[in-house]
């Protein structure tokens, strides 16, 4: 560091200062020069601590800026991709954004690692009467956003399945399982025409059952209900109008078929493949209080604003198979989320028309569920289901009724991850229309009552 100018001159000027010290004879000249050199060192002091102070000054700025330009570089590079004119980050999921918002791709996943364990009194069909396992039960991808502008919205689903589970999937095969282990399972675009009108044309899930709505990943126990799942409606292709406002919103569509129990849907077929002749149907619901948005899953966790939900649904649909088929459903629901807690009730019931000289017959049931959160990340839950269901003839599934309970618990590791157990027993014996993603063994021809199940999941979400 290289002292000012002023600095030299006092170190000269007290230099030539002590020498005629050395040649004064007088006390009194002594005593005055070494009050002038005194005077000269502490005003030396003064200046080397102003330089100093200068000096750590500039340094402070320049490092400051230095940091700053860090910052904004760092921040530049992970949110803008500059060469596109795009916005990169996280926003529940990873997504991709064009700066004016017009072009979007969010992109979603989640994965359930599952234990079952299953118990039945005779072991049917040559199965055990003790099974045990673990699967990935669902492994899945999603991308979704908007094209051309904010209105135009889409969204591409693919999931990886047990080639046996989730029979909601796969190629749409009269009477066959879904043999393939990956399946699409949405694929739609929709418009925003405004004043809550929208438009959908694609594959995707049928109005119907508010269980079956809410995704798999955001149920209360391990897997939906069994009667939900022997009323699902799976995904169709076709057409949908919808609207909504602050407490009222409706689903309609027209298309290709639903599965259910007398057809496995339109799901991944072409038009010469279709199994229905025409499918229509529509959901309407009503909401007191909260936001849509919370009703998006099973739980109400602490915190969240008291709300209720009451919605019906019906449709009818005319088959091609068995010379032919008629199916008119209706399903009714009540849901309370009370910030903390939460009940559900639904109610289902149906005509069915199979043809080919089988009988008509009108099978219903109804569910009733709720959960408690015991601490902020621990709720307890259970669930009891009833139902019957008595179709006859052939080609069709046999008689079932559906009488059992549901115990267990959540606990939540944030917002993204959860495990889940579960009991469940059914009184009465069930047939080979419940799917094996339930971890219950079908029974068809000669099961047995109270069978039972353990099941343990972890799931992870982004």
């Amino acid at each position: 560091m290289s002292l000012p100018k002023s600095v030299v001159l006092l170190t000269g000027a007290a230099t030539l200062t002590l020498a005629g010290v050395g040649g004064a004879a007088t006390t009194d000249t002594n005593r005055d020069a070494m009050n002038e050199i005194n005077a000269l060192k502490e005003r030396l002091a003064q200046l080397e601590t102003q330089e100093n102070s200068n000096w750590l000054t500039e340094q402070r700025a320049t490092e400051i800026r230095s940091l700053v330009q860090d910052v904004l570089a760092d921040a530049d590079t992970r949110a803008s991709l500059q060469d596109t004119n795009m916005t990169a980050g996280y926003d529940d999921g990873f997504f991709i954004r064009s700066q004016d918002g017009n072009y979007s791709v969010h992109i979603n996943g989640g994965a359930q690692v599952r234990f079952n364990w299953n118990s039945t009194k005779s072991g049917a069909l040559g199965t055990p009467a003790n099974r045990w396992g673990f699967e990935n039960t669902r492994t899945r991808l999603v991308f979704s956003g908007n094209v051309i502008d904010p209105t135009w919205t889409y969204r591409i689903q693919a999931q990886w399945s047990d080639s046996v589970g989730d029979t909601t999937g796969g190629p749409a095969v009269i009477g066959a399982p879904n043999a393939t282990g990956f399946h699409l399972q949405d694929a739609w675009i929709q418009k925003d025409m405004g004043n809550g009108l929208s438009l959908k044309v694609g594959q995707f899930k049928a109005p119907f059952a508010r269980e079956y709505m809410v995704d798999e990943f955001n149920q209360l126990a391990v897997e939906r209900s069994l009667l939900s799942t022997g009323w699902q409606h799976g995904r169709m292709q076709g057409i949908q109008m919808g609207y909504a406002a602050d407490a009222i919103r409706f689903a309609g569509y027209f298309g290709d078929g639903v599965g259910g129990m007398l057809s496995r849907g339109s799901q991944n077929t072409n038009w010469t493949m279709t199994p229905t002749r025409y499918s229509m149907g529509g959901r309407f619901e009503f909401k007191s209080g909260g936001t849509w948005d919370q009703f998006d899953d099973m739980s109400s966790h602490r915190g969240e604003e008291f709300a209720m939900l009451f919605g019906v649904a019906t449709f009818y649909q005319s088959n091609y198979a068995n010379s032919p088929s008629h199916t008119w459903e209706m399903t009714a629901d009540a849901t309370i989320d009370g910030g903390g807690w939460n009940l559900m009730a639904a109610f289902y019931i149906g005509q069915l028309k199979p043809g080919g000289g089988a009988s008509s017959t009108t099978p219903w049931g109804f569910t009733a569920q709720g959960g408690y959160f015991l601490t902020d990340d621990l709720e307890a839950f259970a669930r009891w289901e009833y139902g019957k269901k008595g179709m006859t003839g052939a080609g069709q599934v046999a008689a079932t009724n559906l009488n059992g309970f549901t115990l267990g618990a959540n606990w939540f590791f944030g917002d993204n991850m959860k495990f889940t157990g579960d009991f469940g027993l059914n009184l009465k014996t069930l047939d080979g229309s419940v799917g094996t993603e339930t971890g219950y063994q079908a029974q068809t021809g000669g099961g047995s009552k109270n069978q039972w199940a353990i099941r343990m999941q972890m799931q992870v979400t982004f």
